[in-house]
């Protein structure tokens, strides 16, 4: 499909890309490494903590505001 060539998830499809599970990774960087909660007054960073061999983690152009944060540890 238009305009990234990757197929619909569909049953007995042989695309091994599923938007859900790119989606579920996006979560995973962003709210749970990155500590980015959405909340009625904006977004907001909670503590965190990063995998062992991680140093850092930068999340650049977040938001409307697109705003840069940072996790280190």
């Amino acid at each position: 499909m238009p305009p990234f060539g990757v197929i619909a998830e569909t049953a007995g499809g042989t695309n091994p890309y599923f938007a859900t599970g790119a989606g579920g990774m996006l979560q995973v960087l962003l709210n749970g490494f990155g500590g980015l909660d959405v909340t009625p007054e904006g977004m907001v960073q909670l503590k965190t903590s990063l995998p062992k061999s991680w140093k850092s983690l930068t999340l650049k152009g977040v938001g409307p505001e697109h705003k840069t944060y940072v996790v280190k540890k």
